[in-house]
Order: structure tokens, then sequence, then C-alpha cells
């Protein structure tokens, strides 16, 4: 007779076996399948956002182009005969697009001839017969009797708005039609458009220079991203790669955007894209794992329960039934099931009842996990609405502070000219008494000349007029003197340009402009700046930085009731040995309170509310100083004993500061 196995040996080798075989079965699975299959889905689901977007991208495009088509077709209307309004029109298009900041019409020699502006720009005529041929789109443009083709330009700094811009160009007839679009514009629609969490879109040109980026200072710093492996190769179809862009291993997709030579890019981090199907191959991985050894441990306790139970249970039904032990029994080779035989009939009872209990324990717990799915699905609800509500209110609190810089830089720059206007009235109106006396001599001598004219009043004419002609000179360099200081300081803070330059002349023509204005508050402006030294930087940025702090002493320090003993603001310059410049900027007035003092750069924070102040004043110093000059500023004050800000700035500016 074969020797007896038992149940749980058996049950127990058996359920090792089959778990082993399915664990490696769905790892290979997973591992030559799966993988691959699901690689190429986060690929192909890369690529179709990418189309998607560019799409949308082409959509947007296309709108202002039919605008200056339709424009253009005017034009070469009112060419042929039928005269119409173009600067209300523009003006209306300007208005009414939230694309163009700037429209502007083009004549043959590349001069301005109608111009569209916003609303809040008032000097027109500054722009009017503006000589644009040198623009490379007013080459490209090809004039004849009919609207020609659109041509995108790169990124370039416009003379009209003074901002970075790309514009849109076309002929038409005798004339070009040129749209500025701000590069926050498009950085807007970027955003708005590609949205979802961890997906990053730009728009580049086919050198691969940014044109629209999520966050707008990027764009503006006109980076070029040629390098990245996917644009090196130039071309313009449908494609994804994995790279290195700053710092972070994505996987790019590249997609054309009809009808112009620009490229869509959208970048996601390869720890996010490939999240799912990591995700998926670790939870499939650790089912397996676990319905591994779940199997081989119920295999066992099965194994010991089901021997365990079968012994209690034959012994308790046959003591029950039958009142006694058998001598004989049916022999197999697996004992239990010789047991089995004689009592399957008087457990399957007790089998239906505990089947019965954990059909009702199974129940009592699908209801319970359906009550707790409802109570997260509305929370989650509550917690998506506060944080939809919370990011409209960040965006309308940007766009406020944005309208309060804008506005502050427009009443500055009010202020500056009505303070160089009064100014110029006095030498001014010397000139014209002086002419006006000349005037005088000369009929009184022509008089004479009529009843014979005497050496003494020929001498007396030739001496009125030397020192007439000494008055006139006096007089118009002064007036030269203050336009020429205005008309630099006024270039520089309307061009965000890196050049070399003189400190001393630079902060000499800054007190010359402001000098109006400050004499008028009873203060004065004076200057200790050593002439040799020489900066490489943004001379515009630093004169509004020096304006702001002067105009800061004479609202705040002295509060309009300075007087000529100690209504003084001082301005200090010294070299450091390691070409670096300290600026001071000193005053001797009321001074800041201790408890304002670690808050005077905070946006909106301000002691005059209701009066005027913004609170963006010595916020934006801050900002140019250490974002764009690459410095640092600092304040020290004592209340009654006046404040002194303390500027240290590079003699070169950081290259990462540079703005063209």
């Amino acid at each position: 007779m074969a020797s007896a196995v038992t149940l749980k040996r058996i049950l127990a080798a058996r359920f090792f076996v089959l778990a082993s075989v399915f664990s490696l079965s769905m790892m290979l699975v997973m591992l030559f399948w799966l993988k691959p299959r699901l690689q190429d889905l986060v690929t192909r689901s890369n690529e179709s956002l990418a189309t998607a977007l560019a799409v949308q991208a082409e959509k947007y495009l296309a709108a202002p182009q039919r605008t200056l088509e339709v424009l253009a077709e005017r034009i070469v209307a009112s060419e042929a005969g039928q005269q119409m309004p173009l600067t209300p029109l523009l003006d209306a298009l300007v208005e009414s697009s939230d694309f163009f900041e700037v429209i502007y019409v083009v004549d043959r020699k590349g001069r301005i001839e109608h111009l569209g502006l916003p609303d809040t720009v008032k000097n027109r005529n500054d722009f009017v017969d503006l000589d644009l041929s040198g623009n490379p789109l007013v080459d490209r443009t090809r004039h004849g009797a009919k609207v020609g083709p659109s041509i995108w330009s790169n990124i370039f700094l416009s003379a009209v708005s003074g901002r970075l811009a790309v514009a849109l160009a076309l002929s038409a007839g005798e004339h070009t039609v040129i749209g500025e679009v701000g590069l926050a514009n498009l950085s807007a629609f970027v955003r708005r458009v590609a949205n979802q969490e961890g997906t990053s879109m730009i728009i580049v040109d086919g050198q691969g220079q940014v044109l629209a980026h999520p966050d707008v200072e990027v764009a503006r710093q006109q980076l070029n991203i040629s390098y990245l492996p996917l644009l090196k190769a130039g071309e313009h179809s449908l494609g994804t790669a994995v790279t290195r862009f700053e710092g972070v291993e994505v996987i790019a997709t590249r997609a054309p955007i009809a009808g112009i030579d620009w490229l869509v890019l959208v970048m996601q981090p390869l720890s996010i894209a490939r999240e799912p199907m990591i995700t998926t191959l670790v939870v499939l991985s650790v089912v397996g794992l676990l319905a591994t050894l779940l199997a081989i441990g119920l295999g066992i306790g099965f194994a010991r329960r089901l021997a365990g139970v079968f012994e209690r249970l034959v012994g308790t039904a046959e003591s029950v039934a039958v009142g006694r032990y058998p001598g004989v029994w049916p022999r197999s080779r697996v004992v239990e099931f010789g047991r089995l035989i004689d009592s399957l009939l008087r457990m399957s009872s007790a089998v239906r009842e505990r089947e019965e209990a954990l059909a009702s324990s199974q129940n009592q717990l699908r209801d319970l996990n359906q009550s707790l799915e409802q109570r997260v699905e509305e929370r989650t609800a509550q917690l998506v609405s506060a944080n939809a509500e919370l990011q409209s209110t960040l965006a309308q609190l940007s766009v406020a502070q944005d309208e309060l810089q804008r506005a502050e830089r427009l009443a500055a720059l009010g202020a500056l000219v009505a303070g160089v206007a009064h100014e110029l009235n006095t030498p001014i109106g010397n000139c014209l008494v002086v002419a006006t006396a000349c005037a005088a001599k000369q009929r009184e001598f022509e008089a004479e000349i009529e009843h014979g004219l005497k050496r003494s009043s020929l001498n007396a004419l030739v001496e009125g007029n030397r020192k007439a002609m000494d008055l006139l000179q006096v007089n118009l360099r002064r007036s030269a003197e203050l336009i020429s200081s205005f008309k630099q300081v006024a270039v520089d803070q309307t061009t965000v340009q890196r050049r070399q330059f003189s400190l001393h002349d630079t902060v000499h023509e800054i007190v010359v402009t402001v000098s109006p204005t400050v004499k008028i508050s009873g203060c004065r402006v004076v200057f200790d700046v050593p002439e040799d030294i020489r900066m490489e930087s943004f001379p515009g940025p630093l004169g509004q930085v020096l304006s702001n702090l002067i105009n800061n002493a004479v609202i705040h320090a002295y509060a309009g009731c300075a007087t000529p003993e100690h209504g003084e603001i001082s301005i200090e310059a010294r070299l450091l040995e390691n070409d670096w410049v300290v600026l001071t900027v000193a005053d001797k007035g009321e001074g800041i309170p201790p408890e304002h003092i670690k808050r005077v750069f905070d946006p909106f924070f301000t002691t005059r509310m209701g009066q005027g102040g913004t609170g963006l004043g010595l916020h934006i110093v801050y900002n140019i100083v250490n974002d764009l000059l690459g410095g640092r500023i600092r304040v020290e004050s004592e209340p009654g004993r006046g404040s002194r800000f303390i500027i240290q700035l590079p003699c070169v500016a950081p290259v990462s500061a540079i703005v063209v």
C-alpha cells in the first residue's frame, strides 16, 4: 500500500507552485508587453495634447491676421480714391482687441503715416513720421496693388510702445500695415490654454527663441532653447523626445503651428508624465506579490485549518450521529478524504449557515463603503470651490497692482514735464523781453536814419545789440541745458537699454531735470559724485530709482514744509575696491518710525493713503535695484534726524539682467 500523505502538505505544495507560476507570468507580461504599451500611450497622449494646443494657437493667431487683412483692403481701397479716416479706425481696433497693443501704417519710404494707440497713450504726434525704414518687416513686405501675405517678426524692442513685442505685417498697396503684439498677451494665451497640472507650454520661433511662456518675465529675457535635441534638428513636424530642461528631465513634444514658422513645445516632467505608468506597474507588481504571498499563506493556513476542522468535525459528527468511533474506514492515499466521505452530508448544514452569515457581513461592508465615498466626494467639491475663489481673488489683486504701478509712473512723468516747463518759462521769457527791446531800438534807429544818423546813435545801437546778444546767449544756453538734460532722462527712462555712461553725468542730468519740481516744494538737491566713475548698466532705471527717492524725500521727509536751511536732499557716490559703487540719497527731514522701517519696500504700504499715495514707489525702487541692476538697497533712519537710502551697485550690471 502506498504511503499516505496529509491534505495539509498537498494543498500547501500546490498553492505554492500555482502562486509562483502566476507571479512569474505577471512579471513577464508587465516587462515585455505592458510596459512598452504604457510608454507608447504616454507618448501618444503628449503628442495629442501638443497637436490640440498647436491648433488652438493657430486659431488664436488667425483672428488678428484676418483683422489686418480687412484693414489692408480698406487701405488699398483708400489709395484707389475711396478716402476714409484711418486713425480713428486704428484706435478702435486697438481698444477693442485684446491682441494688438499698437497698429500703424507705414508708407513706401518707411515712415509712419497713421497710428492706432490705446486711450492711455496721449503723445501720438511723437510717433507720426517716425522712420522705420531699417525695420526688417518693412523691407520684407511687398508693395503692390493688392494685399500681400502676412509676415511674423522675431522679438524686438518696439520704438512705439517701448516694450518687447512681436509684430504681424502685410503689404497694402503702397503701404505696410504692422500690428504689434505684446509678449504678455501671448503668454496670457499660453497660461489660459495649457492649464493641466505639471504641463508647460512654450511657443518658440524657427530659431528656438521663446516667444510665449507661462511666466511672461521668462519670455522677456529672450531665452533661446535651440540647444534642445528636439529643436536642433530644425524639423517642424510632430515629434517627441526625452530631454533635460532647466535641470529637470522632461518629456517634450513639438508641434508646428500651421502657416507660421513657429512651434508649440509641450513639456512635462518625466516623473509626472510616467507617473500613471509607474503607478500601474507598481500597483500590479504589489498586487501580484501580495497575491502570491496571500495565496501561499492562505494555502498553508487553509490546509492547516481544513485538516484541523476535519479532525474536529469528524469526531463531533461521529460522536453526535453515531455515538461511537468506527473501527474500519475506507482507505485512501489522502487520509482526510476517507473521513470526509461519511461526514459530508452532516457538514453541509453547518457550511450553509456560515455562507449566509458571510453574505450578510459583506452587504453591511458594501453599504459602509458607499457612504464613505459619498462623504469624500462632497468634501472634494467644497475644496475645489474654495480654491477657485482664491485664484480669482489673486488674479484681481495682480491686475490692481499693475494698474497702480502704471498710474504712478504716469504721475511722475507728468510732474517732471510740469517742472521743466515751469523752469523753461523764465529764460524764454527773458529772451522774449530782450527781443522786444531790440525790435523797439531797431524802429528808433530806422527813424533816425530818415532824419540824419548820428555816430552816437550808431554806437548806442551796437552796444545795446551786444548786451542783448549776451543776454540771449545766457538764457538760451540755460534753456538748451534744461532741454538736453530732460531729453536724455526721458529717453533713458522710456527705454530699458544697457550702455556705458558716466555716473556723474547721469546724476547731473537727473538733478537738473527734477530741480524745477523740487524747487517748488522749497527743497534743493545737491550731489557729490566723482567724475571718474563709469558704469556699464541701465541709466534709465537708475534714473527712475533716484527720481523716486528724491520725490519720496520731498513728499514724506519734509511733508511740503521744507526750508532752505534744512530742506536739502543730498546724493553722494563713492567707488569700492571690488568694482562696486555705493550711492547714498539722504535727507534731513522727519525720518521714518522704527515700526515702519521693515515695511517701506513692501507693495501698497503708504502713510498717505487717501492723499494720492499708492505705496508702490519704494517697491518699484527695490525691484529695479535688486532684479535689474543686480545690487542691494537698505535704509537707515532716526525719527527727527532724516533718512539715508544706501544703494550698492556693480559697475557692470550682471548679464542675466540684460533686456533688449
